[in-house]
């Protein structure tokens, strides 16, 4: 760490450093860092960073790169409660990482989007996806994962009005 530098001082020499060296995933990586530091700091900037990043990922061919930016962007775009967007981000997301079979990324993902169509009213789907999470985190082995989807699954109960089920 640099002494008195802050986050985005560090984030910024670091974009620097990925472009001169060019390194296209060390820049997108970079790119994708800072606009996540963005989305909670500096917005106007945070979605043309994470938009860069895809674009670099995509023209490498890095499909966890993809994958984790639509995450990001995701992320992003929870800020501004764009439905649309979150799910059309995690759809893409979720195709990008079924390519590359990462569990515990995928977990993610689903778990992220499940909530997302819940949220939305499209509760098979959400029900769907925490399934699916359930079942990759009973593979895994990470109970407390498994614990989450059983919880919201009984909460998706809830939301259609199935109070005996949800217990």
């Amino acid at each position: 760490r640099i002494h008195g530098a802050n986050d985005a001082d560090i984030l910024d020499q670091a974009l620097q450093i990925a472009d001169s060296c060019e390194n296209a995933a060390e820049l997108a990586y970079c790119l994708m860092q800072r606009g996540v530091y963005d989305t909670e700091h500096r917005h106007a900037h945070a979605l043309r960073e994470l938009q860069s990043a895809l674009e670099i990922y995509r023209r490498i061919g890095d499909d966890f790169g993809i994958s984790v930016t639509h995450l990001n962007i995701n992320y992003y775009q929870g800020f501004y409660n764009d439905q649309e967007k979150i799910k059309q981000h995690l759809d893409e997301a979720l195709q990008q990482v079924r390519k590359l079979g990462n569990p515990y990324h995928m977990f993610k993902i689903l778990f992220r989007r499940a909530w997302a169509y819940c949220s939305d009213g499209q509760y098979d789907v959400g029900e769907r996806d925490f399934n699916e999470a359930l079942s990759i985190a009973n593979h895994m082995g990470f109970r407390e994962l498994a614990a989450s989807c059983t919880g919201s699954l009984g909460v998706l109960e809830f939301f259609r009005g199935n109070f005996e089920q949800a217990k």
